[in-house]
Order: structure tokens, then C-alpha cells, then sequence
């Protein structure tokens, strides 16, 4: 059995509080999209990629910022 996930999340926030979080996070955009995406990974792959009955478990991500 073969299973794919698809998920959109999507909203807004206003520029001003997201420019002032990275600030104080002291990080990117482009760090803020790649550690979104690990946490993301990571969560999925211990709630199933751990399994011994789960193979060819593989996590892609898309993340667009507009």
C-alpha cells in the first residue's frame, strides 16, 4: 500500500511582525524556510519513518513566501 500526503497551509501575516521575529531570532528568510522544513521532516519521520513496516519513506517540501 502506498500512501501520499499533500498539504497547503497558507496565511498572512503582516511584514513588519515577520521582519521583526526573523530579526530577533537573528535569522534569514532563506534559514527560516530550511528549519521549518527540518522541523516538519522531523516530526513526520518519528510519528511513521521510524517503523520498521514503513519503507521508501520520503519527505519533500515546497515553501513559498510571497
Amino acid at each position: 500500500m502506498k500512501f501520499t500526503l499533500t498539504n497547503t497551509i497558507t496565511y498572512d501575516i503582516e511584514d513588519q511582525y515577520f521582519n521583526d521575529a526573523l530579526k530577533e531570532a537573528n535569522i534569514t528568510l532563506e534559514d527560516y524556510k530550511k528549519e521549518i522544513s527540518k522541523n516538519f521532516k522531523e516530526m513526520l519521520e518519528e510519528e511513521i519513518g521510524t517503523s520498521e513496516q514503513v519503507k521508501n519513506f520520503i519527505i519533500k517540501t515546497d515553501i513559498k513566501i510571497l
